[in-house]
């Protein structure tokens, strides 16, 4: 059996100004430094073989702070970068009109922004990237810094939905800690999904999305 930790960066200066950043790479905020630290506290007795982020920094300080007391490698890996949302990078979020929000609610996996990369090609490619990791550690537990759009699409796939009810899956947190297991038939088991039980009331995630899905 292999695990693994899927892990939803922290709070970065684009959530805190509810902009959207795609491949934009925004620093974190004070109360994403805040969500690190206990994130940390709560990977500091897990036994992990190796973490794999996303280049961002966002998700590549994360990934640290997951590694913070077991010193594990860290590695940076280009596949599983968030997607590209073209024309809307670092736009508002609030400033969306109501036509594209509805675009995404009617159509998610098919809403793409000029130029920009869809739901369904980001969820495949960061699909594909956890297949192969899982492969090359199999027997091992590693954990992956992500993010959240390219999470969403990712689960979609984990729970074998159909691309139109991407939307069951729920907007992550940031921090959030996501345990997935794999066997050596194939198959997997979700054995817990967005858990953000180690960030006290002080450092709890707010969602930044005006059509928000919880």
């Amino acid at each position: 059996m292999t695990k693994v930790y899927l892990v939803r960066h922290c709070e970065s200066l684009s959530n805190e100004m509810k902009v959207a950043a795609g491949h934009t790479d925004f620093d974190i905020s004070e109360r994403g430094k805040l969500q690190l630290k206990y994130l940390a506290e709560r990977f500091r007795d897990m036994e992990l073989d190796v973490i794999y982020t996303s280049p961002l920094q966002r998700a590549y300080k994360t990934a640290l702070a997951m590694g913070y007391y077991s010193k594990v490698p860290v590695v940076k890996d280009q596949r599983l970068i968030e997607k590209y949302i073209g024309e809307l990078e670092g736009k508002p979020l609030t400033s969306l009109p109501p036509e594209m929000q509805e675009r995404r609610r009617l159509a998610p996996h098919l809403f793409c922004p000029a130029g920009g990369e869809t739901p369904i090609a980001a969820g495949e490619r960061g699909f594909a990237a956890l297949l192969d990791l899982v492969e090359k550690n199999r027997g091992k537990s590693i954990a992956i810094a992500a993010h959240g759009g390219l999470l969403q699409g990712m689960f979609c796939l984990l729970r074998k939905l159909p691309w139109e009810r991407m939307l069951e899956v729920k907007d992550l947190d940031n921090t959030c800690v996501n345990l997935v297991q794999f066997y050596d038939d194939g198959t997997w088991e979700i054995v817990y999904e967005n858990d953000t039980s180690h960030l006290p009331a002080d450092a709890a995630a707010v969602s930044m999305f005006p059509w928000a899905s919880k």
